[in-house]
């Protein structure tokens, strides 16, 4: 699942909006990316990687996303890497 948070400080008075399942509700909503791949980890097993987000040059309405990962846990032979992108409507 993926939302954001957004840190106003510069105003007199700071405030934060958060677009996270645990607040208030807003007309942002969360989101979930389905992967290729299925993933089988262990507890303690990390999964690293990089989202990157940019306003689509078709439509500036809409977010091109890229999410890049590497898994690589002690009982796999080798490295689980993939990248995807995504259109939001």
């Amino acid at each position: 699942i993926a939302w954001f948070d957004v840190w106003f400080s510069h105003c007199h008075k700071p405030v934060v909006l958060s677009t996270g399942p645990h607040c208030r509700y807003t007309h942002w909503k969360q989101t979930v990316f389905y992967m290729e791949d299925v993933l089988v980890a262990d507890v303690g097993d990390k999964v690293e990687g990089m989202i990157a987000v940019k306003k689509s040059q078709k439509n500036p309405r809409d977010l091109d996303i890229k999410i890049s990962y590497t898994f690589n846990p002690p009982h796999a032979p080798a490295a689980i890497e993939n990248t995807q992108f995504y259109r939001l409507r």
